[in-house]
């Protein structure tokens, strides 16, 4: 399989951008990318080490995964990853995500990519949520583990274009992360020298809208250096969340139970209009307002110019069920990292209220994020 080279439309210069906003936003990059080519692979306490800069590096994603690894025998994880060290070296990407399945933890492709990833930069890109569904949403299909090598071999091949090219890394333009005073340098050394990883970082920064602006760059270079498709179009700013018509949503912990979160149009319904699950942080959008009630939170977010189901994060609901495979009347799941992203992603559209009953705990933390 091969990924289309407009997959991601992006100039040269708008690849150069994004991956200076990549290293902006998670400037700890290149630390955990050099821990990696570091690693001594047949010394336990190095390879666990580096497996909680990894799962550091995901972010809020990862602070569930290290507890999961340091459950597995020290001797799996040793065999594991002695055997990606062999596989990565020989080119064979898939066999050594294989070989990271009896590692638990790291049986999802996320964390496992992440890993291959900082192992080999020259080779691997992350396969996240983000990106798979980005994917999807342009009918890119197949396994997973077919797409997750031909996004791969993409990335690879633009790093390919782009060293050619000569194109800067965002390592080295100006106002480009710091550490001890010193800029970050990329590795191997060279100003142009491009790794698949460099591209999937650039890739991703695009799909989370990290969007360029005149500040991050030195005032007398920014206008001609700024790439005039680098920034995609900003959406229309929202109507503040007091101010929205239909008034507020109220959100329900089933403290019964240890499922979901629910979102309600009044504190006394039973009816959800969505459902954000505990398990993955995905908000389950119901299809339609139900009779005898007003509310539908797609058409809401319309109102205002958000089509929540052209979101790259969007999925479609099989069979009318939620991502956990339960209830009816879903549309679709918009696929954030944890509750917490759920609800603060309503929170730029509605105003969010606990339910009676949890209210203290549940406001608390709702006012929070």
């Amino acid at each position: 399989m091969t990924l289309p080279k407009n997959s991601f439309p992006l100039s040269h210069r708008a690849f150069q951008y994004y991956h200076f906003q990549h290293l902006k936003q998670v400037p700890g990059t290149r630390a955990v990318e050099a821990a990696g080519k570091s690693l001594t692979l047949g010394q336990i306490a190095d390879v666990r080490q580096f497996t909680a800069k990894v799962c550091g590096w995901g972010g809020r994603t990862g602070n569930r995964v290290p507890w999961r690894i340091a459950q597995t025998p020290d001797a799996t994880v040793l065999d594991g990853f002695n055997k990606v060290g062999k596989y990565l070296q020989a080119g064979e990407v898939l066999l050594a995500l294989a070989a990271l399945q009896s590692i638990s933890g790291l049986g999802s492709f996320s964390y496992s990519s992440k890993h291959l990833r900082m192992m080999a930069p020259n080779l691997c890109g992350v396969y996240d949520s983000i990106v798979e569904q980005f994917l999807n949403s342009i009918n890119y299909s197949g396994s997973r583990c077919d797409v997750f090598l031909a996004y791969c071999r993409f990335c690879q091949e633009v790093a390919g274009e782009l060293t050619h090219a000569g194109v800067k890394l965002g390592d080295y333009l100006v106002g480009a992360p710091e550490t001890n005073g010193q800029p970050e340098l990329s590795q191997p050394p060279g100003q142009s020298q491009w790794t698949a990883a460099d591209v999937d970082m650039a890739c991703f920064a695009w799909l989370q809208k990290w969007e360029i602006s005149k500040s991050d760059v030195s005032t007398e270079t920014a206008n001609q250096r700024l790439p005039k498709n680098a920034v995609r179009a900003v959406k229309k700013t929202p109507p503040q969340a007091e101010q929205m018509e239909g008034g507020p949503l109220y959100l329900y912990q089933q403290l019964e139970r240890d499922e979901a979160f629910t979102i309600r149009e009044s504190t006394d319904s039973r009816w959800n209009l969505a459902w954000i699950s505990r398990s993955h942080g995905g908000i389950d959008f119901k299809a339609q307002a139900r009779k005898g009630h007003a509310r539908n939170l797609i058409q809401d977010l319309l109102k205002i110019g958000i089509d929540v189901t052209t979101d790259p994060r969007w999925r479609p609901a099989l069979g009318g069920e939620t991502r956990n495979q339960g209830g009816s009347g879903y549309l679709g799941c918009l696929q954030l990292e944890c509750p917490a992203e759920a609800v603060r992603y309503l929170k730029q559209f509605f105003k969010i209220v606990a339910c009676p009953g949890n209210q203290t705990e549940t406001q608390v933390w709702i006012n929070a994020l």
